[in-house]
């Protein structure tokens, strides 16, 4: 523990396009009571690359990671319509019933799972003058992030099976090897690091190398399926109210847990994402500036106490919570990666104050109304200068909209 943690790029990376002009449109078509127009620029806004068709009519069947979303919309209606997944002889059917029940009276607002025979389907149809562009937004996005984060536990617990079988790209088997190697070399000195951590009675640094190796997991190799679901619920346990000794113990207990996952769900959980509706909320600036303020000011403090690897745990984590739970510009994430590679197996007291070095140069970044820099640098955390010099403006003027 003489070191800061290693830095691994990422095998798989989650990334998304947006046509922030599109959103613009959108919302005009509206107001214009042109809805079918606002429907399709609204999708055009959610996912740059898809292709709209021009004509009357509308029929498209999208990815978002293991399931597919199919969107259907004339000039008197539009539909939202996921096949799920299916009964078979071998299925707890009563169980499943039940928690699909519960779904629909909590986790799901607009759009309801129903049941055709032995089929279930997440759907939601509506007159297409009702097609406001923040109530498609969220009606998608609710079900498509429900279906896609339910569908393995309803195939593990349940013995379901899919209507229609993804076709996903998974790792190769270079890729695989890498992944299996990097996820039991983590987890184990996660265990590690937060023993040693409690020897030195520095409970909260324990708790903090913990969840550091947990995001630095899903940042590298962004499991999905089974095994995501699986380390979300070891990060939620965390953030629970119970004492951090618990905390501490009871998380060790669910590692050493997750490191016996059966080969095949942890290979069945590892694939490229492909993903029609954003799965994380987009960050801008200013927002950034906001979450980094507490932990400017902590990481100052603790190293005014010369607490050098304390507070390296404590900025890493942060850092890697920051890139697992949001879109960043690509101009931040660079500069954030950057950092993280330029103090991989440094000393403590390098890394702090490197670090800190990077929070201080975001937060005094000003922006004029365009979202070009009028004031502070990240130059020196840039891996690509060529790719900062052809943005014309590297933060979105859009804020607060959604995902």
């Amino acid at each position: 523990m003489d070191k800061s943690i290693p830095y691994i790029p990422p095998i798989s990376r989650y990334t998304r396009q947006v046509s922030y002009e599109d959103w613009f449109l959108s919302t005009e078509y509206f107001e214009k009571k042109d809805y079918y127009n606002s429907f399709k620029y609204l999708l055009k806004y959610i996912n740059a690359p898809i292709d709209i068709p021009d004509s009357d009519t509308l029929d498209l069947t999208v990815p978002q990671g293991s399931v597919y979303l199919r969107i259907k919309a004339d000039k008197e209606k539009y539909s939202f319509s996921i096949p799920f997944l299916k009964f078979t002889k071998d299925s707890n059917r009563i169980a499943a019933m039940r928690r699909m029940i519960e779904q629909n009276f909590s986790s799901l607002i607009l759009s309801q799972i129903v049941l055709r025979e032995d089929e279930l389907y997440f759907h939601y149809e509506d007159n297409i003058y009702n097609a406001e562009p923040y109530k498609i937004y969220f009606t998608l996005d609710e079900m498509s992030t429900e279906a896609d984060n339910t569908d393995d536990y309803y195939i593990d617990r349940f013995n379901l099976e899919h209507i229609i079988k993804p076709d996903l790209d998974y790792f190769t088997s270079e890729e695989y090897e890498k992944s299996k190697e990097l996820f039991y070399t983590i987890l184990n000195d996660s265990i590690a690091g937060s023993e040693y951590f409690e020897g030195k009675r520095n409970y909260n640094s324990a708790c903090d190398y913990l969840a550091l190796c947990l995001f630095k997991i899903k940042y590298v190799i962004f499991p999905q399926g089974i095994l995501g679901r699986e380390i979300q619920e070891i990060l939620n346990y965390m953030y629970s109210n119970e004492g951090v000794n618990t905390i501490l113990n009871n998380t060790r207990l669910k590692i050493k847990k997750l490191i016996e996952i059966e080969e095949s769900k942890f290979k069945d959980s590892l694939f490229h994402p492909k993903f029609f509706i954003p799965i994380k909320p987009r960050l801008d600036l200013i927002k950034l500036q906001e979450i980094l303020k507490p932990i400017q000011e902590k990481t100052q403090e603790i190293i005014g106490n010369k607490a050098y690897q304390e507070s390296g745990i404590y900025i890493l984590y942060n850092l890697y919570y920051i890139l697992d739970g949001y879109s960043i510009n690509s101009h931040l994430q660079d500069s954030i990666e950057h950092a993280l590679s330029d103090v991989s197996q440094k000393d403590w007291k390098f890394t702090s104050d490197y670090l800190l070095k990077l929070i201080n140069n975001i937060m005094i970044i000003k922006l004029d109304e365009e979202g070009n820099i009028t004031s502070g640098t990240l130059d020196i955390f840039e891996t690509s200068k060529e790719k900062k010099s052809k943005m014309n403006s590297i933060f979105s003027k859009i804020r607060n909209i959604f995902k």
